[in-house]
């Protein structure tokens, strides 16, 4: 409870000092900005990829479609989005896509890709949900 002791005679009859004082107050930490892209504005995040092995690893899916492969050396032009270094994976391996309900994973690879230990099989889909490996 508030007494006449605890306000300001200075302030007017509807404020406190409790609630002035937040207005003036900054926060602490600065909020994170994204850095954007050439068209000045970041398109928004949509999902994330989290890659477990070989190594750890974020990716933030922005783009309406995402192309995982590998980079060959004799390649001269990036053909994959997200690159990983293994000679297992495909130049273009899978395709990550958002849809209307979600995103779905295309299978494009020559080997197969799995989701949730099931191999899709080359052009074959699978809708992608949290938690997904």
């Amino acid at each position: 409870m508030l007494s006449s002791e605890d306000t300001d005679s200075s302030l007017p009859e509807t404020e406190t000092p409790e609630a002035t004082q937040h207005q003036n107050t900054q926060p602490t930490q600065p909020e994170p900005q994204d850095e954007p892209g050439e068209g000045g504005c970041l398109p928004e995040m949509w999902g994330r990829l989290i890659m477990i092995a070989p190594t750890h690893g974020l990716h933030e899916l922005r783009e309406p479609a995402l192309v995982i492969g590998r980079r060959c050396e004799d390649q001269a032009q990036k053909i994959a989005d997200f690159e990983i270094h293994d000679h297992m994976i495909s130049k273009i391996h899978c395709k990550i896509v958002k849809t209307p309900n979600g995103c779905q994973l295309i299978d494009k690879s020559n080997n197969g890709t799995y989701v949730n230990n099931q191999l899709l099989g080359k052009d074959k889909y699978q809708t992608l949900h949290t938690g997904d490996e």
